[in-house]
């Protein structure tokens, strides 16, 4: 029996791309067409792989990380099912900073202006949530998006060494609409997969 999707799981990154481009979705995931990143993406990885290690060759990112707040688990791979009737969807969040025991989520931002009313609304952040409370069966106590601030210098993008922290709060009506919009992208995307595959037979 085919992949009703073609990818064994629905992550964030998926829903995002499908519902901001259908077009960059199908190429990048039907056809395996890959994307340039931008600098703002090259600056979040070599932050990224800077946590994951503990340190970094460059000294503003070292600096940085050093002032992030910690969590006791990086880059925690969280993986859950969201059933819709006879239907079992295959969730996967990759999460930056989790604290399994206290209930407390955080995740690192760099790039783009972040505001409170940007974080309170943050898709990403309500998937996250959605996924640890269908692995658990629980709420999260915390959620928390740490923010590095960007700022252009001779044409070169870095860091002003300014940090923010926002604190998100989400109701379980909040979980339930991210459900039906999991639910409704999984649809839609399979729908459009079954006849890509017909073209193909």
């Amino acid at each position: 029996m085919p992949m009703r999707t073609p990818k064994e799981h629905l992550s964030h990154t998926q829903i995002n791309l499908w519902e901001t481009s259908r077009d960059r979705y199908i190429r990048h995931y039907f056809h395996g067409e890959e994307f340039p990143s931008t600098v703002y993406m090259d600056l979040g990885k070599q932050v990224a792989e800077a946590l994951d290690n503990g340190e970094s060759d460059d000294e503003i990112i070292s600096l940085l990380i050093s002032t992030f707040p910690a969590y006791p688990k990086r880059e925690v791979e969280l993986r859950a099912t969201l059933k819709d009737k006879k239907e079992k969807i295959n969730l996967l969040a990759i999460i930056d900073g989790l604290d399994i025991k206290k209930g407390i989520l955080g995740e690192y931002k760099t790039g783009k202006k972040w505001t409170q009313k940007q974080a309170d609304k943050s898709p990403q952040l309500l998937f996250y949530h959605l996924v640890y409370f269908l692995k658990t069966g629980k709420m999260l106590k915390k959620v928390y998006l740490h923010w590095a601030e960007t700022e252009w210098r001779d044409d070169i993008l870095t860091f002003t060494g300014s940090i923010q922290t926002f604190e998100v709060v989400h109701t379980r009506l909040d979980l339930l609409k991210m459900q039906m919009k999991v639910k409704r992208v999984y649809k839609e995307i399979s729908e459009t997969w079954e006849k890509e595959l017909a073209t193909i037979k």
